[in-house]
């Protein structure tokens, strides 16, 4: 998704559920996006104008495998992972961010173009626990600093959960139309009249279980949609089924981190 449509869904289902600083979930909503912490040997943090980090948020991403890509023909690059990127994160936790386990723990050595990334539901599980440590160690903090950060950590869960709900997120097609369905669901949300937005908001927030982040993505992965074409992602069936799971998922993952407070 767009930042400002992951920032807008992720905020007002967190209005609807009642957490103390939704603005804060939809900040974090939108944080995953602006971070790079992949570093490439000779290719930088970026690649085909994309943050190279935007693999993480993938299904398993392989460039060797994208299909969208053509046949990438890139030379033997190291893959880096840059620490101190992630904000919020508490102590002693950033060595379990999946790329961190993936590159030094377990000393993957495949280049650029073979390396499959880490998939977003071990990203969806990693800021689950990162919320969850975070909850423990600060009980005593001021209580708005601690619902800020809190807020911020489960916006960024959320974040992933959001894009899974892409169908080129599932199909691993970096290229495939990816922007553009993206574009194309953020303008269906802004053209949506606000009644129609807190309608479907309310209906899908209140109709969402309590579910792990990492459950609802490996659901998904399962549910592999079809090949994806400029054509598909025009159909307004794709925009609105991105914006309705969006708003289901986001409250499922919510609700499961923390107890939903009644709204009148």
């Amino acid at each position: 998704m767009k930042q400002a449509l992951h920032t807008a869904i992720a905020e007002a289902v967190a209005r609807r559920l009642g957490w103390p600083d939704p603005e804060a979930v939809g900040r974090g909503a939108a944080l995953p996006d602006d971070l790079e912490f992949v570093f490439v040997d000779s290719v930088g943090t970026r690649f085909l104008g994309n943050n190279l980090s935007c693999c993480t948020h993938l299904n398993g991403y392989c460039l060797g495998r994208d299909k969208s890509l053509g046949k990438p023909n890139l030379p033997n690059h190291d893959v880096m992972f840059l620490p101190g990127v992630w904000p919020e994160i508490p102590l002693a936790m950033e060595i379990q961010e999946p790329l961190t386990q993936l590159l030094r723990v377990h000393g993957y050595s495949h280049a650029f173009d073979e390396m499959t990334f880490p998939r977003g539901s071990s990203y969806g599980d990693w800021l689950e626990a990162c919320y969850h440590a975070a909850a423990e160690s600060h009980r005593d903090a001021n209580e708005a600093e601690r619902e800020r950060r809190l807020g911020v950590l489960a916006g960024m869960c959320c974040h992933y959960v959001q894009d899974y709900c892409v169908p080129q997120h599932l199909r691993d097609e970096m290229l495939a139309a990816h922007a553009e369905t993206e574009a194309q669901a953020l303008r269906r949300w802004e053209k949506m009249p606000e009644v129609e937005r807190m309608t479907r908001v309310r209906d899908g927030t209140d109709a969402a279980p309590q579910w792990s982040a990492r459950g609802i993505m490996e659901a998904a992965e399962k549910q592999i949609p079809p090949k994806v074409s400029r054509w598909s992602c025009r159909r307004k069936k794709v925009v609105e089924q991105i914006i309705t799971k969006g708003i289901a998922c986001t409250a499922a993952v919510l609700k499961h981190m923390r107890p939903p407070v009644v709204v009148p």
